[in-house]
Formats: structure tokens, C-alpha cells, sequence
């Protein structure tokens, strides 16, 4: 028996558009549906990123700084991706250690994540 993959189309009417996933195509290989693997977008160091000295008692909340500089708290996961944090709850972990995380611009945000 051969494994057939078949592309099936894209979900963008239930994926948010702020999601990581959003665009990607749906698979199907022997009758299980996914998503194709996500694929990393490019954001580029631009002069208007911004950086942000984080709150010690908020230090893991990315969801808050999207917010903040993009009205969109699903964006989250760009700055952790532009800041190449996996996992704030153990990379943000030292309250006595300032951290700044760059912020990329909004308009890089819409040109290489939100397209």
C-alpha cells in the first residue's frame, strides 16, 4: 500500500487571519486531514522595529505587547518568532534579568506575516 497525499485546499475562512497557520494548505494522507507544516515567514530588521523593555510581572505575556503595538493579540507568536523565543515561559524566566524584545514595525508585520 502507498501513502497518497492529496491537497485538499486552505481553511482560510476558519483559521483567524493572525494565526501562524493562516494560508497554509490542508492535506490528506490515507484519510487523515491536516495542515501542511508551517512554514517560518522572513521578518526583516526594519529602522522603525521598536524594543521593549518587559514588565518582570508580565514578562511571558507576548499576547499583551501584540496588543499593545498591533491591536491584535494573536500576533503574539510574531515577536516571540522575531526574538527567536520557543518558549517564554522558560526563556523569560529571570525576574532580575532586564529583557528587550525587538518589536518589528507594524508594516513589516502586514508585508511578510499577514499577506
Amino acid at each position: 500500500m502507498t501513502d497518497e497525499l492529496k491537497y485538499i485546499g486552505q481553511l482560510r475562512r476558519t483559521i483567524d487571519r493572525m494565526s501562524r497557520y493562516f494560508g497554509h494548505r490542508v492535506m490528506e494522507i490515507n484519510g487523515v486531514t491536516s495542515l501542511e507544516t508551517w512554514k517560518p515567514p522572513t521578518i526583516p530588521e526594519d529602522n522603525q522595529d521598536k524594543y521593549h523593555r518587559i514588565n518582570p510581572v508580565r514578562r511571558w505575556r507576548l499576547d499583551l505587547l501584540a496588543d499593545y503595538y498591533y491591536d491584535a493579540e494573536g500576533l503574539w507568536w510574531a515577536i516571540a518568532f522575531a526574538n527567536d523565543i520557543i518558549d517564554p515561559f522558560m526563556e523569560l524566566n529571570d525576574p532580575d534579568e532586564p529583557v528587550f524584545l525587538r518589536i518589528p514595525a507594524r508594516r513589516v508585520i502586514t508585508a511578510n506575516v499577514l499577506r
